[in-house]
């Protein structure tokens, strides 16, 4: 579960505002065998979020995000589930993948019918996730200048790739704003968050600012030119910034890869300044 991945927690933990208390009670052994509920989904998947829902009362946390919905794989189940057996005790803002080699019209209708189901339940799925890139050290983060290493295996050249074109992003941001859903991008590199900005001031043009603000997740590397247009459009920059984002030797490591660049990475103390 997105949540409670290493890249996803300092997200998790600073939305709760740990507040509120949890009442269920953990389960007494990871071992408990799995009950009829868990066979009908999937006891992996199941377990999982059980026990996730058991660490978050652990340690008083209250709202959530999961990012991971893989619906083709019927993920949001769990949570259904959950909520319907009187397991849920948070407040959860969850996320349905949103895949670029499917046609965004089914996928659409079919999000917004999981959206809508679930909401019946108590859940909500008001969120879509998209892969803009990749990351830098794996040499498939999209950068504007190329990087100084490319491994034998990165497709789209020294420059990284995106998963989606400028113009099918676009499309498919706006399409989902219409719905109302919250539009959740993956972005390192900073060609990949100048695309997703784009997409997103395409968006309000075309659709009018946003029940609530768009999220654009990572950020390693954000051009001096598209440091304001968060504030502009309102967008939610979600650093990660958990200890080995800022710890010196991963700097030293992606020099390795992008040098002297290495150094504006993260640069979340930029974005908080008011736009001049």
């Amino acid at each position: 579960m997105a949540a409670i991945r290493q890249g996803e927690r300092s997200y998790a933990t600073t939305a709760a505002g740990r507040t509120g208390s949890c009442s269920r009670t953990p389960r007494t052994s990871p071992s408990t065998p799995p009950s009829g509920r868990q066979l009908a989904i999937g006891a992996p998947t199941t377990d999982a979020l059980l026990g996730a829902l058991d660490e978050f009362a652990a340690n008083g946390i209250t709202t959530v995000s999961d990012a991971g919905g893989y619906w083709p794989r019927e993920h949001h189940l769990a949570w259904v589930r959950a909520a319907r057996e009187g397991e849920l005790n948070v407040r959860a803002s969850n996320a349905l993948w949103v895949y670029p080699n499917r046609p965004l019209r089914p996928q659409l209708l079919r999000i917004a019918r999981i959206r809508n189901q679930a909401e019946r339940q108590g859940v909500a799925f008001d969120q879509v996730k998209l892969y803009v890139d990749g990351i830098v050290d794996y040499g498939t983060a999209a950068l504007k200048e190329p990087s100084i290493r490319r491994p034998s295996w990165a497709p789209g050249g020294s420059r990284g790739f995106t998963y989606f074109s400028r113009r099918k992003l676009s499309r498919y941001v706006a399409g989902f704003d219409r719905r109302g859903f919250q539009v959740h991008m993956h972005v390192w590199g900073d060609r990949a968050t100048e695309l997703a900005l784009d997409s997103i001031e395409r968006a309000r043009r075309l659709n009018g600012a946003p029940e609530r603000p768009h999220r654009l997740t990572h950020n390693y590397l954000v051009a001096e030119p598209d440091r304001s247009r968060f504030s502009e459009l309102g967008v939610v920059a979600d650093f990660q910034l958990g200890a080995e984002a800022i710890d010196p030797r991963y700097a030293r490591f992606l020099r390795r890869w992008i040098g002297p660049r290495a150094s504006s990475c993260c640069l979340s103390e930029a974005l908080e300044r008011p736009a001049p």
